[in-house]
């Protein structure tokens, strides 16, 4: 039996680093006039590592990304977590030069409706391990000011995932 677990947040200025592998694909970009941002196989926010871009924000929605990013250089940190009752723990971060994949996924540009919607910039990233998939989708349009990360779970076996958990960590760089 298939059991989903939908997850949905939004978040103003989220932040993350994800470490650069040369076994992962190229992290993709997305960039609006507001923001400018990438998500990569680690299936969190920013490129990975110190390179730019973490997150950059344009207060004036001109698109232009000269500021400072909030997530690269330093030491931010971003992951994701899921416990349920049947399963180990799983945890995905991004942390600089010693990012963990405890799933391991792939990340790709997305242009199917969320929701009724088409938006201007959105990736998915996937994942997998023997006993539950994760599905998240990053998204926002042109002009928006906060990034929508729609996140599911689900059960490749009878898991309980009423009693599970999901984290989203972040930490900005202090800028």
């Amino acid at each position: 039996m298939y059991k989903s677990l939908g997850f949905l947040a939004t978040l103003a200025l989220a932040t993350s680093v994800l470490p650069v592998d040369s076994l992962l694909a190229d992290p993709i970009v997305l960039e609006g006039s507001y923001m400018r941002t990438a998500v990569d196989d680690y299936g969190t926010l920013g490129y990975g590592n110190n390179t730019s871009p973490g997150l950059i924000y344009d207060a004036t929605g001109t698109g232009t990304f000269d500021g400072p990013d909030w997530i690269t250089p330093g030491t931010p940190y971003a992951g994701w977590s899921v416990t349920c009752s049947e399963a180990s723990n799983v945890y995905n971060n991004n942390s600089t030069g010693s990012g963990s994949n405890a799933i391991s996924g792939t990340v790709a540009a997305f242009a199917d409706p969320i929701g009724g919607t088409v938006y201007d910039n959105a990736v998915r990233w996937t994942g997998s391990n023997a006993s539950y998939s994760v599905m998240q989708t990053y998204y926002f349009n042109d002009d928006a000011q906060h990034i929508n990360i729609s996140t599911t779970i689900t059960a490749s076996e009878d898991l309980r995932i009423s009693n599970s958990d999901i984290f989203l960590i972040l930490t900005l760089s202090g800028r």
